[in-house]
């Protein structure tokens, strides 16, 4: 699709036998509450391949969303949408408080340490439950770099540049 999007969701799993899905929210959970405003969304496969689907119902369980789509009403329907990414477009994202980022905006960033030298670009951020890890491809191996206080020091998505505090261990010496 044409459009600027980012990506809000990932479908884990189908959940009954009604086309239900469970999806894991890629999203603050301060604004879980948003997938209730959710008219249309674009699925994404991991091949790349867009579809734009209309959202049915919203429910929540624990820390996922669980979702019904149009024309997705059996468990074998929504078995096929396993591992694809629920977007929309980038104008209808919520403006972040200052210090958070849309993890899309973060791909494509180049890392740097405050002592100057480049360290990689992200190409991937996951969480881990208690914070997220930035996945930076480093020189020699990607690495993996816990998105702390401690650590990440300053982040500029204008300028497509982060700035970290190596502490001890976080990098093995022959990737510096």
């Amino acid at each position: 699709m044409a459009q600027d999007l980012i990506t809000i969701g990932k479908i884990l799993k189908a959940r009954g036998i009604h086309g239900e899905l469970k999806v894991l929210p890629l999203t603050d959970l301060d604004f879980l509450e948003r997938f209730n405003e959710l008219k249309d969304v674009i699925l994404t496969s991991p091949d790349g391949n867009d579809v734009k689907c209309k959202v049915n119902s919203v429910r929540y369980h624990k820390d996922c969303v669980l979702l019904c789509f149009e024309g997705c009403s059996t468990i074998d329907e929504a078995k096929r949408l396993i591992n694809w990414s629920v977007r929309i477009p980038k104008d209808l994202a919520r403006e972040l408080p200052s210090g958070r980022y849309y993890w899309s905006d973060l791909i494509g960033i180049t890392v740097h340490s405050d002592a100057g030298l480049i360290v990689g670009e992200i190409i991937d951020v996951f969480s881990t439950g208690s914070n997220d890890v930035f996945v930076i491809k480093g020189r020699k191996k990607e690495l993996l770099i816990p998105a702390t206080l401690e650590v990440v020091k300053d982040v500029d998505v204008k300028n497509k540049r982060m700035t970290i505090h190596i502490i001890k261990g976080l990098i093995g010496d022959d990737e510096m």
